[in-house]
Formats: C-alpha cells, structure tokens, sequence
C-alpha cells in the first residue's frame, strides 16, 4: 500500500524504461560537471547542484516518430531563483512540435524547500534512430537549483520515478468468498 491522496491504496502502474544512465544520481558519474551531494536528495538519496551553464547533460538514443517525455525534480535552494530548465538537442534533426533542433522547458520552482517535478513530451520527425543530448540547468540567472530523479521514457507523459525497467503490474482480486457480483461497488481513481 502506498499513501496518497485517498490515504492508503494499491498502486497499479504500467510498464515503462527509464533511458537515463544513473538517473537517481547515486553515483557522482554520467552527467557531466555538476556539484554532486550524497545525500539531501529525495528520501534522502544524492543529488545534484547545477547553476546556468551547459555542462550538466546525457546524451541517448532514441527512436524517431515516437512520442518520449523528460522529466526530472526540481528545488529551489538559497543560493538559485529556482527556474529549472529541460534542454534537448538533436543534430540533424528536428522536434515534430517546433520543426527545430532545440526544444526547452522552464518551470519555476515555489520558494518552498520541496521538491517539484517538471517534464516536457516531444517527438522527433521520421523514421530510425537518432542521438538525443538531454540537458538540465538553471534557467537563467546566478547561483544554483537541485535537481534529483531524471527521467527519460517513450510515453506521451511523465510516470513515476523508475531507475531501469519496470514491469507492467495487474491487479488481481480473488472473487470467491470476497466479492459478489451481485451487489456492491468497485471504485477506481
């Protein structure tokens, strides 16, 4: 069971693959220069510090023509203005949204000490594979903001946080002697 909204619930989730190399940043390896801290991170993992420069990155293959999201968390810390940024690039190709190479996704974090999640979805015209250089920075300005939990998946939108493959899950209930079909309800949220 895991605690939400409702309280305690099953957590029922699709398949998918995070693409990253090292996603949770437990290592300080993969990722470029950043300043890398132990712990501090979510649930108390490692993390990274990174301000407004172009070091910070992971480049990946991926499949033209289909739909990807990027995703990672995000906090302000005292020294930054909190305005992560997702950077993709493509060389010799272009993004279906803006028919460019670039694509960028900014979000400001709250002044709050939490963490924030952030992603942008995208897809690459036609056909193969292509290379993907994934970048995570300070938006703009001085100082820095912390970054934790990359995630790069080929789905139309962010899921949570997996460090390699997860399997799809069911759920299967036991009808005899639990459920009778002939009365009750079943709610999904």
């Amino acid at each position: 069971f895991e605690a939400g909204k409702f309280g305690k619930a099953v957590l029922v989730e699709e398949g998918t693959t995070n693409l990253f190399i090292n996603p949770d940043f437990d290592t300080n390896s993969d990722w470029g220069n950043a300043t890398w801290h132990a712990s501090g991170g979510i649930q108390g993992g490692a993390y990274y510090e990174y301000g407004y420069d172009w070091g910070f990155r992971q480049t990946v293959t991926i499949n033209k023509g289909v739909e990807y999201t990027a995703s990672v968390f995000i906090r302000r810390n005292p020294t930054g203005n909190g305005s992560g940024r997702i950077q993709l690039n493509l060389t010799g190709e272009v993004f279906e949204s803006n028919n460019s190479n670039a694509l960028m996704k900014a979000y400001v974090a709250p002044d709050d000490g939490k963490w924030h999640r952030m992603s942008v979805t995208f897809k690459v015209v036609g056909t193969g594979t292509t290379s993907l250089l994934v970048r995570f920075l300070q938006s703009s300005g001085t100082g820095t903001t912390d970054f934790d939990r990359a995630q790069l998946e080929a789905k139309p939108y962010a899921t949570s946080f997996i460090d390699g493959t997860r399997a799809a899950e069911t759920l299967t209930i036991p009808t005899d002697g639990v459920l009778n079909p002939a009365e009750g309800t079943v709610e999904c949220y």
